[in-house]
């Protein structure tokens, strides 16, 4: 049983006290170096990661897409639930944008790759909002697009403002927006598309290092709201972040994954208690 585990194999896990032990002990496995790092733990159908990709969320490294990639089909799994209900929200592949303004190709030829995402869509009567994630080549840096279907307006969140990239980063979500509206038949919500204003909060935390900008933007496609600042945490803890998306992802029921890796990690913390 996991109480029977002392807290003292937990010498990795920074912040174990705000965790439950079972909480601690999946992160404590998850970044375990010395483990397989091709070894699958998340698999939900659409979008999987395995250890290698979650290592991307360390201090230093470049976040790879398919974290991002694996959060935003969890969420769509997650809305498919209230269809019908409320409101609801769609959240795109990181490809989605990537094929639009680097891809050399029309978004018409890729409609087998978001085969999952189409459906998704036409789905969602009463679509709210749609989140794209964003990608800027130079310098290698992540931001997130929300087109508010219903309020006819374009929010920019991007953790790293720049002087010198922002006019292209704007350009850059306008155009993928056209394309987004035009591949979902999202025409009459978004009529005269280049009168649909786009704004960048002011409340939207700039980053205190040059690699947390996909941690940000997977912080703010949590969120509904995006003209009030006050679900805004006062202290960004990227570690504490960092540690709740893994736990989410391995936890969640939808994981096909979840078992065996629960399975592992009780037999990862007993190894662990007998080397303490």
């Amino acid at each position: 049983m996991f109480h029977t585990i002392p807290m003292s194999i937990l010498l990795n896990v920074e912040d174990s006290h705000s965790l439950s032990i079972l909480e601690s002990l999946v992160v404590a496995y998850v970044f375990d170096v010395s483990l397989d790092k091709s070894e699958l733990l998340v698999n939900f159908q659409y979008e999987h990661a395995n250890r290698a990709n979650f290592l991307t969320l360390g201090p230093r490294q470049e976040l790879l897409d398919v974290i991002i990639n694996v959060f935003a089909c969890k969420l769509n799994n997650f809305e498919n639930k209230f269809k019908g209900i409320w409101p609801t929200r769609c959240y795109l592949p990181t490809t989605f944008a990537q094929i639009i303004l680097h891809g050399g190709r029309k978004l018409a030829t890729a409609t087998k790759m978001f085969t999952h995402i189409i459906k998704h869509m036409d789905e969602m009567n009463d679509c709210d909002k749609i989140y794209i994630p964003m990608h800027d080549t130079c310098p290698d840096h992540w931001y997130l697009c929300v087109i508010n279907l219903h309020q006819r307006i374009i929010h920019i969140l991007d953790s790293l403002p720049s002087i010198e990239r922002d006019d292209m980063r704007t350009s850059s979500v306008r155009t993928v927006v056209e394309e987004c509206a035009h591949f979902f038949n999202l025409n009459g919500h978004l009529k005269n598309l280049s009168s649909v204003p786009i704004e960048r909060p002011t409340w939207v935390d700039v980053q205190a290092n040059g690699w947390d900008c996909g941690v940000h933007v997977i912080n703010h496609m949590r969120r509904s709201d995006f003209m009030d600042s006050s679900s805004t945490p006062s202290h960004w803890d990227s570690t504490a972040i960092i540690h709740k998306l893994a736990i989410e992802l391995l936890l969640d029921d939808e994981n096909s994954e979840k078992a065996i890796i629960l399975d592992k990690v009780q037999n990862h913390a007993k190894i662990k208690r007998r080397r303490v």
